[in-house]
């Protein structure tokens, strides 16, 4: 892996995050960036028809992190509607691989030393590269030996830079992770390309097993309903033809270093894509706001 693509996700306003981010992939002299300044919150809202954005979004998941089926902010979506963004647009490109980072990423200077050096399956779907903070890593020992007798396996001969390389154990905690960055390969991108949101970023990408039913959102009311709750979603997929959605379940399988590469700019402040009100529902205010 040499120096593949970066997509940094952003939007117009947040102008300090921008600027942190270019300075930070220029003294890496990252070749290919770009930067995902499409599917905003007021794209979401106002350039598109209820019907389309029933298409992106027509399901919320009950989930352990949204266990009532709460409908997502507006924002919320925006950005899970990048993470997708940067995946087709990987797909359609013919890469690889591709980085992709949320805009508050603060980089190790060393990522590129310990990615040219990583050794993957072919059928890897993501390598974390961060998550909620600098020291709460999935992969490091503390979680297999003092958390959960469940570790994950450390792939044989793998210390780029001298990091250990692991497997994600899926029946090991945390269940989910955060999404500031991470290598997205084919198999990964297919996987969440061809599905709509039906969970928040994190969860949707990273929470490894399927939701157990939804909450379909109709005439813009979030309703329950006999045949709603299932483990499956039927939406149109992006040809435009219906299709039955499985609900979640993370690309599997995934990979990460035991100590992160990229974690979040406190300073930033954190949740900034939750404001917005929602369509099918009242509104939620914040100042910085995807």
């Amino acid at each position: 892996m040499r120096q593949t693509a970066v997509y940094v996700l952003t939007a117009a306003h947040l102008l300090a995050r921008r600027a942190s981010a270019e300075k930070q992939l220029k003294s890496l002299c990252a070749a290919d960036v770009t930067w995902v300044l499409c599917c905003t919150r007021e794209q979401y809202e106002h350039e598109l028809s209820d019907q389309q954005r029933l298409c992106i979004h027509p399901c919320v998941a009950d989930t352990f992190w949204n266990p009532t089926g709460k409908p997502f902010a507006n924002g919320t979506i925006s950005l899970a509607m990048k993470h997708r963004a940067a995946a087709i647009d990987m797909m359609d490109r013919n890469l690889t691989s591709a980085i992709v980072l949320e805009d508050d990423a603060h980089l190790d200077p060393n990522i590129w030393e310990h990615l040219n050096t990583v050794r993957l399956p072919e059928n890897a779907t993501i390598y974390y590269l961060g998550s909620y903070s600098m020291r709460d890593n999935a992969f490091s020992g503390r979680w297999g030996n003092l958390t959960h007798p469940i570790t994950h396996t450390e792939l044989p001969g793998q210390r780029p830079s001298g990091l250990h390389v692991y497997q994600r154990n899926e029946r090991m905690w945390p269940f989910i992770l955060g999404t500031i960055g991470y290598v997205i390969f084919p198999f990964g991108a297919r996987v969440l390309a061809e599905r709509p949101i039906l969970a928040t970023a994190d969860v949707d990408l990273t929470a490894p097993f399927r939701f157990a039913s939804c909450r379909k959102l109709e005439n813009g009311s979030l309703l329950k309903v006999k045949g709603c709750v299932s483990t499956s979603c039927t939406a149109r997929d992006r040809r435009g033809d219906l299709t039955i959605f499985e609900l979640g379940g993370a690309p599997g399988p995934q990979f990460g270093p035991d100590k992160w590469l990229v974690w979040p700019i406190r300073s930033f402040g954190i949740g900034t894509h939750k404001g917005g009100h929602s369509a099918f529902g009242s509104p939620n205010r914040s100042v910085n706001d995807q």
